[in-house]
């Protein structure tokens, strides 16, 4: 897989990240999905938030294994372009519904507050489990992981 775009634009630079930095990404982004479902209930906007770092720290993850990190501003846009061109086509879908909640979540942080309901967050969560499975499968297939 190449990244041409990505790195001639400055956006990505190539990083050797060890097992363990790679392990403790993803341990961040399994702890964050638990926090996300402890905070559904009473504060779905939060889950939300935590489910969506839960996303991007798998990606990150991903990234770090292919061996780049993310250089300059818009850093969680540049490593969702990552994850979804290393991921493949099949998975575009996942990635425009990435890039919608990234914006909800910047309006709710920043701007918006009471933009998210419960059901809207649960999505969330599901789908950083979704991702996170996908996104640990592809890495314990690759030897250095394993």
């Amino acid at each position: 897989m190449t990244y041409d775009s990505l790195i001639k634009s400055g956006r990505i630079r190539p990083y050797q990240a060890t097992n363990q930095e790679i392990h403790k990404i993803l341990a961040l982004a399994k702890r964050d999905i638990g926090a996300a479902n402890r905070n559904l209930a009473e504060d779905p906007e939060w889950a939300y938030n935590i489910a969506y770092n839960a996303i991007l720290q798998a990606c990150r993850a991903l990234m770090l294994a292919e061996g780049y990190r993310a250089r300059g501003i818009d850093h969680h846009a540049i490593v969702f372009e990552f994850a979804r061109e290393a991921l493949g086509s099949e998975h575009i879908t996942t990635f425009l519904r990435i890039d919608l909640i990234r914006r909800t979540r910047n309006k709710v942080v920043y701007d918006i507050p009471g933009l998210v309901s419960p059901s809207m967050a649960k999505e969330v969560i599901q789908l950083a489990e979704s991702l996170l499975e996908i996104i640990e499968t592809r890495l314990t297939g690759q030897t250095r992981l394993a």
